[in-house]
């Protein structure tokens, strides 16, 4: 077992613990959670360091909820923000599970006739959720 255990945040507000080791910045591949390669840079900060694993990955866990936010996890600790979903729906989403859902509508839209594409609308344009 690891002597030590670390607490890191991404640069697009992904949270996570590991064993032993900061995981390296890379920027091919894009997203590790998916096959697709966004040549984004992507960078780790890290949160604190300790010597026990359950602190550490309930303090990693802590630090990503987002109670308000009707994505799949992993989120993005912070505000959340409305994203309309068609017709009079909208989703409350957090950052991470906002450019989820745009990774999503962009592969649909390949596929779809331009009258039927779905909106890309920005994280930065989007009204904020008040509870």
């Amino acid at each position: 077992m690891a002597d030590k255990f670390i607490v890191w945040r991404r640069n697009d507000g992904i949270i996570g613990a590991s064993a032993g080791y900061m995981p390296r910045d890379y920027t091919t591949g894009g997203d590790y959670r998916t096959s697709k390669g966004s040549g984004k840079p992507v960078t780790f900060i890290m949160l604190g360091e300790y010597t026990d694993w359950n602190l550490a990955h309930t303090l990693a866990m802590k630090e990503c909820e987002n109670n308000n936010c009707q994505g799949s996890e992993p989120h993005t600790a912070g505000e959340v923000k409305v994203m309309p979903a068609g017709g009079d729906s909208n989703m409350i989403l957090c950052c991470a599970c906002w450019h989820k859902e745009l990774d999503y509508r962009e592969d649909r839209n390949r596929e779809l006739a331009d009258f039927a594409k779905f909106d890309l609308p920005a994280w930065n344009d989007a009204k904020v959720y008040e509870d």
